[in-house]
């Protein structure tokens, strides 16, 4: 942007509105191209002001524009208008003005240049130029106390922050646990089943966002003596490889049980004081459970499914805390992501009276195909999707009017801004903006699109943030900042999950056994990662979802899919000039972050593939 004052007037045109959205902490300003020869300075030569842009480092920001002549530097900033004053006498042409210790927040600038009797302003056509101070979680008193296999780390911020641990032998990417309430003194428990010496590091963000980490601590796990086989440290494997799978084990007798350290399951409240048996399960794909149980006369052992167990507790907790994962004899048809199970034969009553022989049998049964494209007739990886399978599922769909006062298809947010309700697709428009299908498995290359924000259709994957910018734009909206994507994720509670702080697995569209290019290309050589373009990819069963299929996976202001399905480009951009795009795909939910958390950082913004979508945010009118 330029600003041109001729000597005879000076005429400011603009009208007020709210300031822009922040931008990323580094600011790279528009660059313009300086003519070959400069006229002669004189005194009535117009002012100009280039290249205005700030630096942030911590609680100090630098500001710096250029100009043609020599004058002298002004610069006006405030959080809520110009209310601070900085600047410098010298004539210069390459202005710079240090702002130092300045507390958290969003703030707006204009800078001034005076020559003599002339003076002229930058204010960015009346919004003001912008920058945000982030003041990161101060973490502190770092512990780990360790206890058998578990480990209890602790420490302390100075602003109240989620926690979350990461631990590993050379990085940090074998053992986590985490926690999204806002808390000043932070406790986790890590369960370590493997011995060693461990680095670990600890992880708290706070309200805004902003992120501190501490790394480098250390803990180890000595090796425990062998559990018996049967118990929770020694669980019976039940083998779940391949589907269909049946198990049966009729010669045991909790009477000779080596485990008697369960005593309830809540929410049911049955005592079940006896001994019992711990059976493992393993699922690489989802599957339907049926499993029963049987005892003779004068014994009495009960079913009860779990999804973890939590050691050198007497109290086990049902699988997604329902009281129909226990049963006298049976479970029938119970549906299971991929995952680790457990099932437990354990014996009703107060004491072991009720104790004896039992058999129990189990048959799992493959799901089947939940993904989105499945109903639309999905060619899956059965080789008849080809480079050339590009269907348009989604025709020209209207955006519904939600009534809020944001343009269609958007949902208000703690009245502040807008946001799509869901990912968005696109359609192509015509040399008359006229709109026709896009498919949402080919990347737009230079066709102008506009982004849709329409339940129960194929949201666009294969799109780059470039791509995505201009869709939004043709739609009259724009990519949202990280702050707007965030606060819609996570709600006014900043939760971890959109849901909640407490993972439950398939709520949304978060995890998949086998990844979807190795599937449909049928190996795992490093090749198959220099295709991961292929429009097949997103067509597979069990990969992309519906907008709006997993009725769960709702944010408190009602956004869908904010976790997992697509990893969506926000407008912020990394220090390094990388893209952003946020809340994990439907193969992974947790690498990067866990949940609303989920942040990859490591590809430039003209990066695309079959996992990258988005959906666009407005300023509330």
């Amino acid at each position: 942007m330029r600003r041109l004052l001729f000597a005879t007037s000076l005429i400011l045109f603009g009208c007020p509105s709210k300031p822009a959205a922040p931008p990323p902490q580094t600011y790279v300003p528009e660059t313009t191209t300086p003519p070959t020869t400069e006229p002669p300075v004189t005194e009535t030569t117009a002012i100009v002001i280039d290249d205005v842009g700030s630096v942030v480092t911590g609680s100090d920001v630098t500001i710096s524009f250029r100009t043609n002549v020599v004058a002298s530097t002004s610069v006006d900033y405030g959080v809520a208008g110009f209310t601070e004053h900085a600047g410098a006498a010298a004539l210069v042409k390459d202005h710079s003005v240090d702002l130092h210790g300045l507390a958290e927040g969003s703030y707006i600038y204009k800078v001034t240049a005076t020559a003599g009797t002339r003076t002229l302003s930058d204010d960015n056509d009346g919004h003001g130029y912008s920058f945000r101070v982030a003041v990161a979680p101060k973490i502190s008193a770092v512990a780990a106390a360790v206890n058998g296999n578990d480990v209890t780390i602790t420490w302390k911020t100075d602003l109240a922050s989620t926690s979350l641990v990461e631990a590993g032998f050379a990085a940090y990417d074998l053992l986590s646990s985490d926690d999204g309430a806002l808390v000043t003194d932070h406790e986790l428990t890590l369960n370590v089943a493997t011995p060693g010496k461990y680095k670990f590091r600890v992880v708290s963000i706070d309200k805004d966002g902003d992120l501190a980490q501490d790394e480098g601590h250390a803990f180890e796990i000595v090796q425990q003596p062998a559990q018996p086989l049967g118990t929770m440290g020694n669980p019976i494997p039940i083998a779940a490889a391949t589907l269909p799978a049946s198990f049966t084990d009729n010669t045991r007798s909790t009477v000779s049980s080596p485990s008697n350290a369960i005593d309830s399951y809540p929410p049911a409240t049955q005592n079940e004081k006896g001994p019992e048996y711990v059976y493992k399960i393993v699922l690489t794909k989802a599957a339907k459970l049926t499993a029963t149980i049987s005892d003779g006369a004068g014994v009495d052992i009960d079913i009860h499914l779990l999804n973890a167990l939590n050691l050198g507790s007497r109290t086990q907790t049902l699988l997604n805390a329902l009281a129909s994962m226990r049963h006298d004899y049976s479970l029938a048809n119970v549906a299971l992501t991929a995952g680790t199970y457990y099932l437990v034969a354990d014996t009703y009553g107060t004491d072991s009276s009720k104790a004896g022989a039992y058999t129990l049998s189990v048959q799992l049964q493959a799901q089947g195909s939940t993904g989105s494209t499945g109903s639309t007739g999905s060619t899956g990886s059965t080789g008849t999707c080809t480079d050339s399978t590009r269907p348009t599922p989604n025709g020209v769909p209207t955006e519904v009017d939600n009534g809020n006062g944001c343009p269609p298809g958007m949902l208000a947010v703690n009245g502040a801004f807008c946001i799509d309700q869901y990912e968005a697709l696109l359609v192509g428009l015509d040399a008359s903006n006229n709109p026709f299908p896009w498919s949402p498995y080919s990347n737009p290359g230079t066709q102008k699109t506009k982004a849709l924000s329409v339940a129960n259709t194929v949201p666009q994957g294969y799109i780059n943030k470039t791509q995505a910018k201009a869709a939004c734009i043709n739609a009259g909206k724009r990519l949202c900042t990280a702050t707007e994507w965030m606060r819609a994720c996570r709600g006014s509670q900043s939760f971890t999950y959109p849901y909640g702080n407490t993972r439950q697995p398939g709520v949304c569209n978060d995890a998949r056994a086998v990844h979807p290019a190795i599937e449909y290309f049928g190996s795992s050589d490093p090749a198959v990662w220099s295709k991961i373009g292929h429009p097949c990819i997103n067509q597979l069963p069990d990969s992309l979802d519906r907008t709006g299929q997993n009725s769960g996976c709702e944010s408190e202001d009602h956004p869908f899919d904010m976790m997992g399905n697509l990893h969506e480009w926000i407008e912020d951009k990394t220090a390094a000039g990388h893209g952003i795009f946020k809340g994990g795909y439907y193969v992974d939910t947790s690498i990067n972050g866990n949940g609303c958390l989920y942040q990859t950082t490591a590809h430039g913004e003209s990066h695309w593939d079959y996992s990258t979508g988005f959906r666009c945010c407005a300023t509330l009118p």
